[in-house]
């Protein structure tokens, strides 16, 4: 949706009278003389307006004085937008937008806004999205952005269904919807499946055993999705554990932990960033640091270890 994403005052094609940008003027976070530099008087403004859907995220690198403040983002006027704090380094804004068609601007106009001289770069607006991804720069036209896709053949081996252990450490974006954090171990379809995910309103984590369309077990366990987090679950007959930032899930909605019926092998063949193999809705939203999948059912000692 930007086409001139480091020629910002080329891009912004109203601006107030007493609005200056000077493009090349800086060195930006990539390295190049590429910034440009944003100077406003009181109450003043630059912006574009965009044809958009009902979800879009607008972001930009900025670098200004410790401690002032400046207006970003999009909406239906000039008036609005979100207020962000520079921390006098370069860092990344991100501002969600959920009204449709709107302008992409910065400003002073709002009394909390207080920013006179700044620099920006990299101004990105991502349509029908709602959350900023990397940084794509344009010169000159919009760009789509490909899918992202990996998959590896030949690790079957890895992982035994009957018994094992699973673990990430993860967070949530933030801002909402937390709900839509799920990850999953599971066969052709969600008959069966290990799936973990936040519950509604993103105060708690839930692990899922399913087997034949049945919930068999299911831990859940209070705490904050936004927060970075460790999480774990092993499985066998007889032993079902969910350990979350080293401390045991005891909350057993079904079964319990000493729940006897376990998963076949082949049960769970994929891995997948869903509730289920090929599902289309709830996918995962969310930061990934590491991943891992055991053979065996890991011990309490080595759940804790894994997730303190």
């Amino acid at each position: 949706m930007v086409t001139q994403s480091e020629l910002l005052n080329t891009y912004f094609t109203s601006q107030s009278s007493n609005t200056v940008i000077t493009d090349n003027y800086g060195i930006a976070p990539n390295g190049l003389q590429s910034s440009s530099r944003i100077q406003f008087g009181a109450n003043d403004y630059c912006y574009r307006g965009l044809s958009l859907s009902t979800n879009s995220t607008s972001s930009v690198y900025v670098k200004g004085i410790i401690g002032e403040t400046i207006q970003f983002g999009i909406g239906g006027n000039v008036a609005q937008g979100g207020i962000f704090t520079f921390n006098g380094s370069w860092q990344r804004i991100e501002y969600l937008y959920q009204g449709g068609s709107g302008s992409v601007l910065f400003s002073n106009l709002q009394g909390s806004a207080t920013a006179t001289d700044f620099e920006a770069f990299g101004l990105q607006v991502e349509d029908n999205v709602s959350y900023a991804t990397s940084y794509i720069p344009t010169d000159g036209g919009t760009v789509t952005r490909v899918q992202d896709q990996y998959s590896k053949a030949g690790i079957s081996n890895l992982i035994n269904s009957p018994e094992g252990s699973f673990f990430i450490e993860m967070a949530a974006l933030n801002q909402p919807p937390f709900s839509q954090i799920s990850i999953s171990l599971s066969g052709d379809s969600s008959n069966d499946r290990l799936l973990i995910f936040s519950g509604s309103g993103g105060g708690e984590w839930i692990c899922q055993f399913r087997k034949d369309s049945l919930s068999y077990v299911q831990i859940q366990k209070s705490a904050t999705i936004t927060n970075q987090s460790k999480i774990a679950v092993s499985w066998k007959s007889g032993k079902y554990l969910m350990y979350i930032d080293g401390d045991k899930a005891t909350n057993y909605q079904a079964g319990s932990e000493t729940t006897s019926t376990t998963f076949e092998v082949d049960d769970l063949k994929n891995l997948q960033f869903s509730p289920n193999h090929n599902a289309s809705s709830n996918l995962f939203y969310g930061k990934v640091k590491q991943l891992q999948v055991f053979k065996t059912a890991l011990t309490p000692t080595e759940l804790i270890a894994l997730t303190t």
